[in-house]
């Protein structure tokens, strides 16, 4: 069973980038008119991505040393009282509010950088597109996990 996880978590790895590089490169290169090609956004979201490995680390040693997997927060949801069973509501909430945390944010300041590099765009535009794409794609997010999520 372990190979089968492994080979799980790689691919799906692989589809988000995959995701996340088609939002980036949709960004620059629809919505702020820069010259960006698809390559360089995918570069500048597998590169951006690495800032996610510490929190991998962190979750995965926490989730050991907890012997369960619920309640490890990184975002602002780590202020929110765990419910139990969890509403539709509630999750959507702590889906939301777990994508404001630190190593999303960072994720997001290190690809601005990267796609101002790149595309020679302003920074101020970039920042506006990347920051306000990353709140629609939370938002969509927590949407769909409260509606995907059982019914309480």
């Amino acid at each position: 069973m372990r190979p089968v996880v492994a080979i799980t978590a790689g691919v799906s790895n692989a589809i988000l980038t995959f995701c996340l590089a088609l939002v980036v490169w949709f960004g620059l290169g629809f919505l702020l008119g820069a010259k960006f090609r698809y390559r360089l956004a995918l570069e500048v979201t597998a590169w951006s991505a690495l800032v996610w490995l510490p929190q991998q680390v962190a979750f995965f040693a926490l989730a050991w040393t907890q012997q369960t997997m619920k309640g490890i927060h990184f975002g602002l949801a780590a202020f929110l009282p765990e419910a139990d069973p969890p509403a539709k509501w509630h999750t959507m909430l702590t889906v939301l509010l777990d994508a404001f945390g630190p190593f999303n944010i960072w994720f997001v300041v290190v690809a601005v950088l990267g796609c101002t590099a790149l595309s020679g765009a302003p920074r101020r535009n970039v920042a506006w597109v990347l920051g306000g794409l990353a709140v629609a794609l939370a938002v969509v997010s927590a949407l769909l996990t409260g509606w995907l999520s059982p019914a309480t």
